[in-house]
Formats: C-alpha cells, sequence, structure tokens
C-alpha cells in the first residue's frame, strides 16, 4: 500500500485513517439519477464525494493521497409522498397534457474508482444503477400503472484539484470539475410496452459537464466542509432537456473516538424546469434543503462505512408535483 505521507500524518492526527478511507469517488452525485426535473424524478444533486471527513454528501477539499487508490459502493434511497390519484386526476381532466407522472420511490446504487495523481489532484469516475419503483399516471379517469424504470445510468468522470492548503491553519480548497456521459440506457418500457419518458429513463442521452468548489477547515478532531456544483444539462433523449442543477452543502463532523465519526449536513439543490421540444414542463423545478445527520465507521484501516439520514426542511415545487419523504445515503469504501 502507498505511503500517505509523514507530512499528512502530522497534518491530521485526529482524523487521517478514517480520511483517507473515504474520498471523493461519489464526486458524480450530481447525475446519479438523470431525471431531476421535479420531485418524483430527483436524487442527489451534490457531487457526494466529501468523505474525505466523514461527511456523505458534501465534498472535502482533500483528495486521495499521491499514488493511493479507492474504489466505493454507494446507494442512495429516497421515498417519495406521491401527488394524490384524487388530485392528480383532477388535474389532467382540467389539463390532459400537464405532465402528472407518480413515482412510489427512487433507488440508485453507483461504483466508483478514484486514483490519487498527487496530493492535489484526485481523478476518478463513477457509474450507477438506478431505479425507479412504481410509475404511474393519471389516464381516461384512473391512475394507470406503468411499472418500474430500472438500468444502468450515465457514466460521470470527475477531478478535484485543490489549489490552496495552509496545514498550520487547517483550511483547504479545492475546484471540482467533471462530464457526465450518455452511457445510460435510455429505452426502458412500460408495461403495455410504449417507451417511458425521458425524466424515468435510467439514463439522459445527454453529455452534461459540472463545476465546483469545496472548502475544508480542520479544527483538532472536528471538521467543517462547504461545498456548491454546478451542472449544466444538454439536450439528450427524447429532444429533453432535464434542466440545469445547482448544489449547495455545508457539513460538520466530529471525532468521538479513533474510528467513529458524527456528521450534519445541510444538502441543497436548486433544479431548473425541464425542456421538451424546446417547451417548458409546467410541473418541473424545485428548491430544496436536506438537514441529513449521519455517522461513519472505519471498520479496518483500509475500510470505512457510512450512513445518512435526510429530512426534508424546504421544500419550493414549480407546478404540481409529487413531494419528498425521506432519504438514506449510504457508503462502503475501500482504500489501496
Amino acid at each position: 500500500m502507498t505511503d500517505l505521507g509523514a507530512s499528512r500524518r502530522q497534518t491530521f492526527p485526529a482524523t487521517l485513517p478514517l480520511a483517507r478511507l473515504s474520498i471523493a469517488l461519489a464526486l458524480a452525485m450530481a447525475a446519479a439519477l438523470p431525471g431531476v426535473a421535479n420531485a418524483s424524478h430527483a436524487g442527489s444533486n451534490s457531487l457526494g464525494g466529501g468523505q474525505i471527513s466523514g461527511a456523505i454528501g458534501t465534498e472535502s477539499a482533500i483528495g486521495l493521497g499521491r499514488g493511493d487508490w479507492a474504489f466505493g459502493l454507494r446507494s442512495e434511497y429516497i421515498n417519495v409522498q406521491t401527488l394524490p390519484a384524487d388530485r392528480a386526476l383532477a388535474l389532467h381532466e382540467a389539463d390532459a397534457t400537464a405532465d402528472l407522472h407518480r413515482v412510489r420511490s427512487l433507488w440508485s446504487t453507483s461504483l466508483g474508482l478514484a486514483y490519487g495523481v498527487s496530493d492535489d489532484l484526485t481523478v476518478g469516475f463513477r457509474l450507477p444503477y438506478n431505479v425507479r419503483n412504481s410509475v404511474s399516471e393519471p389516464e381516461d379517469g384512473e391512475i394507470d400503472t406503468l411499472g418500474d424504470a430500472t438500468g444502468v445510468g450515465d457514466l460521470s468522470a470527475f477531478g478535484q484539484y485543490r489549489f490552496f492548503h495552509d496545514d498550520q491553519a487547517g483550511q483547504h480548497a479545492a475546484v471540482l470539475f467533471g462530464i457526465k456521459v450518455p452511457t445510460g440506457k435510455t429505452d426502458e418500457r412500460t408495461l403495455s410496452g410504449s417507451r417511458f419518458e425521458a425524466e424515468h429513463q435510467p439514463g439522459s442521452g445527454s453529455w452534461d459537464p459540472f463545476l465546483g468548489l469545496a472548502y475544508t477547515r480542520v479544527a483538532g478532531a472536528t471538521t467543517f466542509n462547504l461545498s456548491s456544483v454546478y451542472t449544466l444539462t444538454s439536450e439528450g433523449t427524447q429532444n429533453t432537456n432535464l434542466g440545469d442543477i445547482f448544489s449547495y452543502n455545508a457539513a460538520v463532523s466530529h471525532r468521538l473516538a479513533n474510528a467513529v465519526d458524527l456528521i450534519l449536513e445541510l444538502n441543497g439543490t436548486w433544479r431548473e424546469r425541464q425542456t421538451v421540444d424546446g417547451a417548458r414542463e409546467r410541473n418541473s423545478g424545485v428548491n430544496q434543503l436536506y438537514l441529513s445527520p449521519g455517522i461513519q465507521v472505519a471498520l479496518t484501516n483500509d475500510v470505512g462505512l457510512g450512513l445518512s439520514f435526510g429530512l426534508p426542511l424546504v421544500e419550493r415545487f414549480k407546478g404540481d408535483q409529487d413531494k419528498l419523504d425521506y432519504r438514506i445515503q449510504g457508503a462502503l469504501t475501500f482504500r489501496f
């Protein structure tokens, strides 16, 4: 295993063992679920790579050491409060062209691999498998069950460059960058054999670059992280643009013992309305903020496990949409 370097051990004496386990493997979280235009199509939109200091959904400004590799498995589950059936039917009767799809839950599981090119530059990729459970829509006076939409999602390639660090003050800043590549499935079919609309497909069919910043402050056993990322989406499958995304996150983590971090995060996401054939969908777009307590544990010196539970504090939806209930995120990371 690559030596992490004596200087790094001195800089983070309280947090190093757990910190090195979980780096920015999940920097592509913005693309984990491609349908991001409204609540029932939403996934996490932070890059999700802030595991350096124990955070689950907030990026850290500190990446891997030179020559280090990390492999991770990350999963996110979102439970959705679907639009009530009577409300959906009434809205459909008033406007038969309105997009009123309902989704019961969303689940995305991703594999990630990252490499430390230098102590300041980390690169990697992330590939998700996306599941949307119980998609339905109002049709002819009743709720029509369309089924589950499942499949491989879009691969995201990412980088993290630390452009500032003051080891004595424990301060670090980094730029986050990458692109989501249209490798995901875009032809998933409903129970009746028709094609799911673009926002429910596992892949988006679009090339979406993203750019952001991260800041980390280490103060003894406590670490603070701030991060924000903007994703510029393009038109993809079925002439659909799923809408730009801006994520904003803050986290504090505190070391209780040599192998345990307690975490508290605020995870926010703004999503632009989606467009189909250049026309904006009224029932899409949202600004939401989660409160997410969590825990991260070092199972060994090279294996880390993290878990986070999120509840929405703020939900400002545009039009008539499903509401988000709660979110669970988990990450298992291996360093070698």
